[in-house]
């Protein structure tokens, strides 16, 4: 799929500023080896990740997301005090809190340098540093080899696959396990996901690619969860090939839920060339009725505002040409992102207190991830008869109609 030359989806330039933003070709590949799906690195990762604005504690559902994983992780696994965590890309400490808070100890790995300063304030002991293999071989020295190594929503964001799994690898204990969650490529290509396509997710995930990569590195998948966080994603369990799956009941129960994956996957044809193409066409399709929408909203009178300034949405705007004609403002909790601009599109980012005052007739909300928890916060927009509307994977109405119909 190729979207031509876009900015970076999380680059935000400030409002006044008029140089002139970069853009990069942003065009996915599938492998007819492997069947991985890739952007190519054209993109330095310090210039994506040294100084970012994503802070995971600014959506409610995620910090729920991370507490319920704690607990559970915890619970199957039977962390005490004497046990290791480690996360990877931990963040502004959002998920490692909560083991915290357990008394067991905790320690994040974090490249960005405002973000993991963020951390140390909460008292999240955090790496300020890349994960490398190098990198795990100091941590290991340290005595840092953990119990449980997570690397939640991390791995699409590694250039050099193979040097961040062998880093896992080595980093965990013998008996230890490593969660790695990632957004499936099964669903972004059911639904048309192509707005979480951008210049920081190197690769998309099949099970079925994704495998062959632990196991050269001695690991294997011992249990897979299909879960809903970004439009659907699966979390996967793994353990050294030598030791057995943590929190299963049997080595039956393990093997089905790893087999239905592959099963879903298979039948959906991601081992063959064919289910690839065609794609792109598609996207096209659907931007031009997504442009034409629009254009409806604009031509009739309606005031168009956009709520959450996600990558998903700069990808999903400028893949529309979408202008502050178009959409007068995206509001966002972050304080990271207000008083700055959409990439590429002159759309300013203000504070949420901006839709009460300025009443939009039609919000589009761009992270669809979060819909249930923004259209909630929403919901006193009904007092002017606004329509909320979610533009991705699918056009919905707040009232449940399909705008596409």
């Amino acid at each position: 799929m190729d979207l031509g030359q876009m900015p970076l989806a999380n680059s935000f330039p400030e409002r006044s500023s008029t140089n002139p933003e970069p853009r990069y070709p942003l065009h996915a590949y599938v492998c007819r080896d492997c069947f991985l799906v890739q952007v190519p690195p054209i993109v330095d990762a310090a210039q994506l990740f040294d100084d970012y604005v994503y802070f995971s504690s600014y959506s409610d559902t995620w910090v729920e997301h991370a507490r319920r994983f704690a607990l559970a992780m915890i619970s199957a696994l039977g962390l005490t005090r004497s046990s290791q965590v480690l996360e990877i890309a931990s963040n502004d400490g959002y998920l490692l809190r909560h083991f915290k808070d357990a008394g067991i100890p905790a320690v994040g790995v974090e490249p960005a340098r405002n973000v993991a300063m963020i951390a140390e304030d909460r008292g999240i002991h955090t790496v300020q540093s890349y994960f490398t293999r190098k990198l795990a071989g100091e941590l290991v020295g340290e005595g840092l080899q953990s119990d449980l190594v997570v690397a939640n929503n991390v791995l699409a964001h590694v250039p050099d696959l193979h040097d961040f799994v062998a880093a896992l690898a080595e980093v965990v204990k013998p008996s230890g396990t490593i969660s790695v969650e990632v957004p499936h490529l099964l669903p972004l290509m059911r639904e048309l996901q192509f707005d979480t396509i951008y210049h920081e997710h190197y690769s998309y995930f099949s099970l079925l690619a994704l495998e062959p990569v632990f196991e050269s590195h001695g690991l294997v998948v011992a249990s897979v969860a299909e879960i809903g966080t970004h439009g659907g994603s699966l979390r996967l369990l793994l353990n050294r090939k030598s030791d057995r799956a943590h929190g299963a009941s049997s080595d039956t129960q393990v093997r089905r839920g790893v087999e239905h994956v592959r099963g879903k996957e298979l039948a959906a044809g991601l081992m063959d060339m064919a289910a690839y193409r065609g794609f792109s066409l598609r996207v096209t399709e659907y931007c031009a009725w997504l442009r034409h929408y629009l254009d409806r909203q604009n031509e009739s009178g309606q005031l168009v505002a956009g709520y959450g300034a996600a990558a998903k949405g700069n990808v999903l705007l400028n893949a529309l040409e979408a202008t502050e004609e178009d959409v007068s403002f995206v509001a966002d909790r972050n304080p990271y992102k207000q008083g700055r601009r959409i990439p590429g599109t002159g759309i300013p980012v203000v504070t949420p207190d901006e839709i009460g005052e300025r009443r939009p007739n039609v919000i589009l909300v761009f992270p669809w991830n979060l819909r249930h928890e923004i259209t909630s916060q929403l919901s006193y927009t009904k007092a002017w008869g606004a329509k909320i509307t979610i533009p991705m994977p699918r056009v919905a109405a707040s009232d449940g109609a399909h705008a596409r119909e």
